[in-house]
């Protein structure tokens, strides 16, 4: 009798825990895509490469200075909010698949690297907001960032 109501709590579980990922997926799913047009409008923005691609949307933002974060969790589609200028982003950016890149703080990269992304077909723009600020003008207008469903799966007990 035990083992048939634990698997049926098992039954109720996976149930539970498709709706829950059904529900999140249709939530990030209704997130507003943005094109990079409205970025620079609500960033105050310049572009520095790419003004005939300002239509393209971005699909979530990803506010980060480590390229292996990029790597490890960018969608394709992201726009990469940075204070890095080097051509490794460039690379990194043209891999991820990412729809555009924001340099924060005011930050311009030399004309190399400005270079590098027209030939991979990456816009550029720049800010002089900070990236705490540019990330979240952008979650206001409805952008969010890249959803793990296993955010709150996490073992935090080192923690306490």
């Amino acid at each position: 009798m035990f083992i048939g109501e634990v698997n049926k709590i098992r039954k109720y579980v996976k149930v539970i825990t498709c709706t829950i990922q059904s529900i999140y997926d249709a939530v990030a799913e209704a997130r507003s895509l943005i094109t990079l047009g409205t970025v620079k409008e609500l960033l105050a923005s310049r572009v520095l490469w790419g003004e005939e691609l300002l239509d393209r949307e971005a699909k979530v933002a990803f506010g980060c200075d480590l390229l292996s974060d990029m790597l490890a969790y960018a969608p394709e589609g992201v726009l990469l909010l940075t204070g890095l200028t080097n051509e490794h982003l460039i690379s990194t950016a043209d891999i991820i698949g990412a729809c555009g890149i924001v340099f924060v703080r005011g930050k311009i990269p030399d004309e190399r690297v400005i270079r590098k992304a027209a030939e991979k077909g990456i816009p550029l723009l720049s800010t002089k907001m900070f990236l705490h600020e540019v990330c979240g003008v952008l979650y206001a207008a409805g952008l969010s960032g890249p959803v793990d469903p296993d955010a709150g799966n996490r073992d935090l007990s080192c923690f306490n």
